[in-house]
């Protein structure tokens, strides 16, 4: 039980439910909240919010909703990004964020209370949130936010612990390819407590970002992942190498309901000997036999048909990943155009990775 006195906090008539501010002292409770609840991802932990404050500067704005016994009955992270103009979003750079309650009306209470006081800080000019799925959709546009689904991602359920991965649904193709993997000799590994794996990890990250024609985020940030998430149990760095060389690694982010293949990188040299997929079927085992009940493959923009398509061979479900905004000064945000993604992306292709590398601390303190 959670006692607040009389700090930050608000009445609302729905059974006696209060809003209050997050304090540090309530992680813990918070987290076991959440803990306990399907919808909540890595990305609505504490340490998460920590960790972008720590790096991009980003300050946490946190609700905590509390029922008539101080008991946690939701929780609200919001991140305020301070410039080029300041705006909540939850979460900035992920597909999903938003309230986290027992039921919809608390989502509501938590979701009106963050508004009300954006609206009241003069410099906020908007309110944005991302979800998986659609399930917010109707309550949001309800809630006077424009709503966009920009994004795709693919979700597995998986089997029973112990069962094989090769045999829910993958076609034939795909099996050819983790025989090849097998039979070259690759090896996998949770390296999520090397230092040495998480620098080798960036460096081939550099390279895949580079050929994708993406900004990179800064090492400082894999860096904090690696002291902060890791620790708090909600990240895990996995590895597949041949012969000692990294060949391609993927860091996830882990729920007991849920694993997000949030980053990944590999070495175009290898690939004849299908790192890739057997870097993935080796992660959906192991999530699996945890007993995870889903594995998300993480939202990409619908352009990016050659991610989509290594995602869909797994037997995965499409599912939308939803936007939404509440303007509150001036007109919505414009989305970038996609003459403009393009010709950013050429820049990003050729770009120095000395360039790379040191662009990624500036360009996601902007980004949301």
């Amino acid at each position: 039980m959670i006692n607040v006195d009389e700090h930050g906090k608000t009445m609302n008539g729905y059974n006696r439910i209060r809003i209050v501010e997050y304090q540090p002292s309530f992680c813990s409770e918070v987290e076991s909240f959440l803990c306990s609840q399907a919808g909540a991802s890595p990305y609505h932990y504490p340490v998460w919010s920590d960790i972008y404050h720590a790096i991009f500067g980003h300050q946490p704005k946190h609700l905590v909703a509390l029922d008539h016994d101080g008991k946690i009955a939701g929780f609200f992270p919001c991140l305020l990004i301070r410039w080029p103009v300041k705006r909540l979003v939850s979460f900035p750079h992920r597909d999903r964020g938003g309230p986290v309650a027992v039921d919809e009306k608390i989502e509501k209470l938590l979701i009106n209370h963050v508004l009300q006081d954006a609206a009241k800080a003069e410099s906020v000019r908007y309110v944005k949130l991302r979800a998986i799925g659609t399930r917010s959709e109707k309550s949001w546009k309800d809630m006077g936010g424009i709503i966009s689904s920009p994004r795709v991602t693919m979700v597995k359920s998986l089997p029973a612990p112990n069962q094989d991965i090769r045999e829910t649904g993958i076609d034939d193709s795909l099996k050819r390819a983790l025989r090849i993997a097998e039979e070259s000799g690759l090896t996998f590994e949770d390296v999520s407590q090397e230092h040495n794996a998480w620098i080798a990890f960036y460096s081939m990250f550099l390279k895949t970002r580079r050929r994708l024609g993406a900004p990179s985020y800064p090492w400082p940030f894999f860096s904090a992942l690696s002291r902060m998430a890791v620790p708090a149990g909600i990240s895990r760095l996995f590895m597949v190498k041949k012969d000692a060389r990294p060949c391609a690694a993927m860091i996830v982010m882990l729920t007991k309901y849920t694993a997000i293949y949030a980053y990944g990188a590999s070495d175009r040299e290898t690939w004849s000997l299908r790192p890739n997929d057997f870097l993935m079927w080796k992660v959906l085992q192991w999530c699996a036999d945890r007993a995870i009940a889903k594995f998300d493959f993480g939202a990409d923009q619908r352009e990016q048909e050659s991610l989509i398509r290594f995602k869909a061979k797994w037997n995965g479900v499409c599912e939308q990943a939803m936007e939404a905004v509440w303007p509150l000064k001036g007109k919505p945000p414009a989305s970038m155009r996609s003459s403009t993604q393009n010709f950013l992306s050429r820049i990003h292709r050729h770009l120095p990775i000395w360039a790379l590398r040191t662009e990624g601390s500036l360009i996601f303190r902007i980004l949301d």
